[in-house]
């Protein structure tokens, strides 16, 4: 039975190159009742974002060939991704890298060491007004 308004499903681009981490969340994502796209290098995110059109973007920050940093600022130059909610989602958690990537428009910030699965589904539905 599904726990969102109207039966709509809500699609989650993750963005995360190690793929024990990615699949782990990816169903966790699922059993919360999310459509999960997984995507394991940086050069691809935009691409994907541009196709799938998600309602949100957990992405990681080290990435390979581009990083989190570089897709992040590149989404918020593109008119259709301004308001797309962007959670980082990495193990960098120090203030400054923090504050780059707030600067460049995360919407919020996860510190994958310090967060645990329920806590990532418990913020994503918070960008998701429908599911609050």
């Amino acid at each position: 039975m599904s726990t969102q308004p109207n039966d709509k499903q809500y699609t989650i681009v993750l963005a995360e190159d190690d793929q024990l981490i990615s699949k782990a969340c990816a169903e966790g994502l699922e059993e919360a009742d999310f459509r999960v796209v997984t995507v394991d290098s940086g050069s691809d995110v935009v691409d994907v974002v541009k196709s799938e059109k998600p309602d949100i973007l957990l992405l990681d920050l080290i990435m390979p060939i581009k990083t989190g940093f570089e897709v992040l600022k590149e989404l918020r130059e593109i008119k259709e991704f301004v308001e797309l909610p962007i959670i980082i989602f990495s193990s960098l958690s120090r203030g400054d890298e923090i504050q780059k990537a707030v600067e460049l428009g995360a919407t919020d910030y996860i510190v994958k060491p310090r967060t645990a699965l329920g806590d990532m589904v418990t913020k994503v539905n918070k960008y998701l007004p429908e599911r609050e």
